[in-house]
């Protein structure tokens, strides 16, 4: 049978008094640590915020892309003497768009340039305000138009 023997100068009253200076210094550790976690808090936190508002951004800048091509196509498919600015001036935003985008913005411009082959220029161009009222550049999108040549028999 072993049988452990105290050592001398260990007593647990030495012990406690060897760590006696010690609490303050921990307590100091903590301040500090908590200090520095937090800051890491907060930097994350600006992230994470930052990282929201542009995902946000994205998804407006998405659905004005889709209305813009969508636009476009609907202009594009009509006949050659329905795309003039006037006869273009009833095309609306559709729900989606007005819901997801605030502030918006639709300018539809229509060009005719002249020369064989005769040729429209439209432009469709979408723009909204930003998270906090800045201005976002505009979506945009061109397409020419040709007019069809008679068929000679």
């Amino acid at each position: 049978m072993v049988i452990a023997k105290r050592q001398t100068g260990t007593s647990p009253s030495s012990a406690r008094g060897a760590f006696a200076g010690r609490r303050g210094v921990n307590v100091l550790e903590l301040v500090f640590a908590i200090g520095i976690l937090s800051v890491m808090l907060l930097s994350l936190t600006r992230v994470v915020a930052t990282a929201a508002n542009q995902r946000r951004e994205l998804a407006r800048r998405q659905v004005a892309t889709q209305e813009v091509a969508n636009l476009l196509e609907r202009i594009t498919s009509r006949d050659w003497d329905e795309i003039r600015e006037p006869a273009l001036s009833s095309l609306a935003l559709s729900p989606r768009a007005i819901q997801a985008l605030p502030a918006t913005k639709l300018t539809v411009e229509v060009e005719a340039t002249p020369g064989p082959p005769e040729a429209k220029r439209i432009v469709v161009e979408i723009a909204w305000e930003a998270h906090g009222g800045d201005a976002v550049a505009a979506t945009r999108m061109t397409a020419w138009k040709h007019r069809h040549r008679e068929a000679s028999p």
